[in-house]
């Protein structure tokens, strides 16, 4: 889950872009290895895909 307290945190106390836990969020998706499940804003709910055995 990522809340849009999370990104004001990382962008005044961390020193991160704006919009940053929105690209991490789109880059763990575009990996397969998770699913968005809700998203509003910067406000998102990833549920992990199944793994399957190599």
């Amino acid at each position: 889950m990522v809340f849009t307290s999370t990104e004001k945190l990382g962008v005044y106390l961390e020193d991160r872009p704006p919009g940053w836990s929105r690209a991490l969020v789109d880059d763990l998706v575009a990996s397969g290895r998770y699913s968005l499940a809700h998203r509003d804003g910067f406000e998102a709910v990833l549920v992990r895909t199944a793994q399957v055995p190599a």
